[in-house]
């Protein structure tokens, strides 16, 4: 019946911790420590030995989890059961364990192991979460810059036409200033106003060309820019979505494993 009692206790412990304040996992090693003393005044050293080791277990877990969590009491406590322990090896050296405690050892030892282990899974579940709803904004801001690319290729495209019309301005103007200049060729001695008109046509001309090959070379800029950007967006969204879906299949693998555990450690019992 003891036996029984103890299994009982560690399992609640197993089970209840994580769902429990630093404070109230505080007070149950203290009574497990308790608990320990009265083991020892009724000789029953190996349950004195494993409450105190879980009790000593306990309060690293709160001194590691919680490292602002009045320190200087919790480490108090670990050196006091840590030395009341250290009491008891002489007298368990001595003492043949009978196969109820040999069995009750190798169960304390696996539920242990298995709390230890979910308290890990459920870290990395925590940093997994965190991992993932980091990616996911930034999934959003890359959505976001597909939609500035799709901006900036509208602009392009109205700079592009804009372009074209320019050029058929120009070619007008250019077709102009040849017939102007054919026409002033044969009344160049008789209508100076012929000469000046074709100046300032070809001046605008000039201008023309001028603006012509400054916007083409912007365009040509403007568009290595946005394909060097669009590149650099694409490979940025193919690599977030890749370790979203890594960081996925490792959340699920986790929460798995934390089930089967949970599952192993119930049956356990």
């Amino acid at each position: 019946m003891p036996t029984t009692r103890l299994i009982l206790a560690l399992l609640l412990t197993t089970g209840l911790c994580a769902a429990q304040t630093p404070e109230d996992r505080f007070f149950a090693a203290a009574d497990s420590a308790r608990q320990a003393e009265l083991a020892t005044t009724k000789g029953d050293w190996q349950r004195a030995h494993d409450l105190y080791t879980a009790a000593i277990a306990e309060l690293k877990k709160i001194r590691a989890e919680f490292p602002n969590w009045n320190e200087q009491v919790v480490d108090f406590r670990i050196r006091t059961f840590t030395q009341q322990l250290a009491d008891l090896k002489p007298v368990l050296a001595t003492a043949t364990p009978s196969p109820e405690e040999l069995r009750l050892r190798q169960l304390t030892a696996d539920l242990a192991a298995a709390q230890t282990q979910i308290a890990e899974l459920e870290t990395v579940r925590t940093q997994l979460t965190a991992k993932l709803a980091e990616l996911e904004s930034q999934t959003a801001d890359l959505r976001a810059a597909r939609d500035e690319i799709s901006r900036l290729t509208t602009a392009n495209q109205q700079l592009t036409a804009q372009l074209a019309e320019l050029r058929a301005q120009f070619t007008d103007l250019q077709n102009q200033a040849q017939l102007k200049q054919q026409l002033a060729a044969e009344t160049v001695a008789r209508e100076k106003s012929t000469a000046e008109t074709l100046a300032a046509v070809t001046a605008e001309r000039d201008a023309l060309r001028d603006a012509n090959t400054q916007l083409t070379g912007e365009l040509t800029a403007a568009r290595q820019q946005l394909a060097d950007r669009l590149a650099q967006l694409t490979t940025q969204l193919a690599t977030a979505e890749r370790e979203l879906t890594a960081l996925r299949d490792q959340v699920a693998r986790a929460t798995d494993h934390r089930a089967a555990l949970l599952d192993a450690a119930a049956g356990a019992r």
